[in-house]
């Protein structure tokens, strides 16, 4: 009972705590920049602002730890769609995602946001309702659930797991990277974000929600903290609109950042020399959007929901964040960039530093929220693989080996020097060419082909990956060469997966041809 009443037990208390941090933040943010005419160093408004957002984190995670099993995986399967919709955009829009979109033209970050919203359509409509119905956080979970047996369970939750977990280890150097990226930036500008403590710790305390509460601490503290990245990406441009007459008649009198120096720089698909062709784009599109429907941490925030309508309502609140956070990277990020769009309005944004550094600030706290759902994820999948095969996903007893797999996951991120030196872009296309061809199809056929079993599937899914990984390892010279293995991997599948089928449905048909005989 005592750790009941510690939980977060109820949407409206969820919603009170999303949209209490959003407007102490949006005070914040007003204050600061009151304090920073007055002549308050930019370094100590930033460290200010940062214990108060772990101290929000940490409220958080301590009123919604959870002890028990269900309670951890499945937050009590009683949070509002709107609570686990906001904190579910992290899972889309990771900053990773957003600093690939930046560095291409338009014409591909046209293709790339088309594919990001059909994604999440096809999602919607082919995958979270039967995928909530089997009460399920894990792909291993699903897939392992529907096979024959407890051996066969095992080796389709083993094959699932190769898979999956490669498109999740890949998603964690991503969003990482571009975590790395981003403290370079601000650490170029604010002296006390100079010491990879600050890294760590900030790091380490987003972490700390999957660690100590589970899955609703982790969806309340995603759902607040998405808040207030969209504050971030909003309020410079607002402000600088708002407040153009009487800002540009005063001088600064701290130090300005220097973040409009900062290269915004990504590997687009088909090179940064040339725009793509008609053929090209469909296949990028085609591709990016089967890897965005098939991502397993965003199909896991389904086993959060009371009801497949409810799942697919929080697929809508994601859209409509998603949208809000695309719209205000181009409003406050473009003002800062090298040929800004409107050179007066960027002028006058650099000459109030607190303004200029929220829009990298709150990437950076997206890179985080996405890091920990990633590593949860990752954990449970693994967890679920090598602990149990038919109980509660992912596993009655398997609440302590989950939590202590996001450490080891976390720490292999942090002190491997080798993962920080993967270009984001490259980790995030890496996952998309993954999970479009070694996931999508086996999903679609576990679901919708009822005489495919499991195990076929999942072989046929793997045996795709292992094709667009040799492919990528030994032929992907050019970044046209990450579409080139997604399309050979996604072909071998749906080839595989189709004989598969016909040589289920063969026997049947002559069994029926013999009984009308």
């Amino acid at each position: 009972m005592r750790s009941g009443n510690r939980e977060l037990n109820t949407s409206r208390r969820a919603l009170v705590v999303q949209w209490f941090s959003g407007a102490a933040f949006l005070a914040a943010i007003l204050v600061l920049m009151l304090l920073d005419r007055l002549g308050l160093p930019l370094g100590t408004g930033l460290s200010v602002l940062s214990v108060a957002l772990a101290l929000l984190v940490i409220i958080i995670v301590l009123a919604g730890t959870t002890l028990s099993s269900p309670l951890f995986f499945f937050a009590g399967r009683k949070l509002d769609p709107s609570v686990l919709g906001i904190g579910g955009a992290s899972d889309f829009v990771g900053a990773a995602f957003l600093l690939a979109v930046l560095g291409m033209p338009s014409g591909q970050q046209s293709v790339l946001v088309a594919a990001l919203v059909t994604g999440m359509v096809v999602q919607a409509v082919l995958f979270v309702p039967i995928f909530q119905r089997a009460q399920m956080a894990t792909l291993t979970g699903f897939m392992g659930v529907r096979a024959r047996g407890v051996g066969e369970a095992r080796v389709v939750a083993l094959m699932t797991m190769v898979i999956s977990g490669s498109v999740l280890a890949a998603m964690s150097v991503a969003e990482y990277g571009a975590l790395q990226s981003l403290f370079d930036a601000l650490q170029a500008s604010v002296p006390p974000l100079r010491s990879d403590n600050v890294r760590y710790g900030l790091i380490a305390i987003v972490v700390a929600a999957p660690v100590l509460g589970g899955w609703r601490a982790l969806a309340v503290v995603n759902g607040a903290l998405v808040m207030v990245v969209v504050l971030c990406l909003l309020v410079p441009a607002v402000a600088t609109g708002f407040f153009e007459g009487w800002l540009g008649a005063l001088a600064p009198k701290s130090g300005t950042v220097a973040l409009v120096d900062h290269s915004w720089t990504a590997v687009s698909m088909s090179g940064p020399d040339r725009g793509m062709n008609y053929a090209e784009g469909l296949l990028a599109w085609l591709l990016a959007s089967l890897g965005f429907a098939a991502m397993p941490h965003a199909l896991a925030r389904t086993a959060l929901n009371p009801s497949p309508l409810r799942a697919q309502e929080c697929r809508a609140w994601s859209g409509l964040v998603i949208f809000l956070m695309l719209s205000a990277v181009a409003l406050s990020l473009g003002l800062l960039g090298t040929r800004p769009v409107w050179p007066d309005l960027a002028a006058l944004l650099r000459q109030q530093p607190v303004l200029a550094a929220l829009p990298v600030i709150g990437l950076v706290l997206l890179a985080l929220n996405a890091l920990a759902v990633t590593l949860f994820v990752l954990a449970g999948s693994l967890a679920r693989t090598l602990r149990r095969a038919r109980n509660l996903d992912p596993g009655l007893r398997s609440m302590f080996a989950t939590r202590c797999l996001i450490i080891a996951l976390l720490a292999a991120l942090l002190f491997l020097p080798d993962l920080r030196t993967v270009p984001p872009e490259l980790a995030l296309g890496v996952a998309l060419v993954l999970a479009a061809s070694g996931l999508f199809v086996p999903l679609f056929a576990t679901i919708w082909l009822s005489t495919v079993p499991p195990f076929a599937a999942s072989a046929a899914g793997l045996a795709g990956a292992g094709l667009a990984t040799f492919m990528l390892v030994f032929f992907a010279s050019s970044p046209m060469g990450l579409v080139t293995s997604g399309a050979a991997g996604l072909a071998l599948t749906t080839a595989l997966t189709s004989l598969a089928a016909a040589w289920s449905i063969l026997p049947a048909q002559k069994r029926k041809r013999e009984a009308i005989a």
